[in-house]
């Protein structure tokens, strides 16, 4: 999801979360809406990465399988095990 000014600045809100989650988008003309939903119940942990950006061009960008993303020198990546968040120097945190 992306929340986005006129001059280019916004920021990027990353849902990461279980395969049970999905996000729906609605809406048009630069009033759109998102919907993040769960099957079932019980408890469901969510985790959100928000990346706020100067630029489009810096703007958090998304692999095509979707289960990762790349936010200027970091990377994320999320699997079945938890959520990895890699930097370009090395440094790591994982998330189980």
């Amino acid at each position: 999801m992306r929340a986005s000014f006129a001059d280019g600045s916004g920021v990027d809100l990353i849902v990461m979360a279980p395969d049970s989650i999905s996000v729906k988008t609605e809406g048009r003309a630069g009033k759109q809406w998102s919907v993040v939903e769960t099957e079932g119940s019980g408890t469901t942990e969510i985790i959100t990465l928000i990346a706020p950006f100067e630029s489009y061009r810096l703007a958090a960008t998304r692999d095509a399988d979707s289960r990762s993303v790349r936010m200027g020198d970091w990377r994320v990546d999320r699997s079945p095990a938890g959520i990895t968040v890699r930097h370009e120097d090395g440094r790591m945190l994982r998330v189980e």
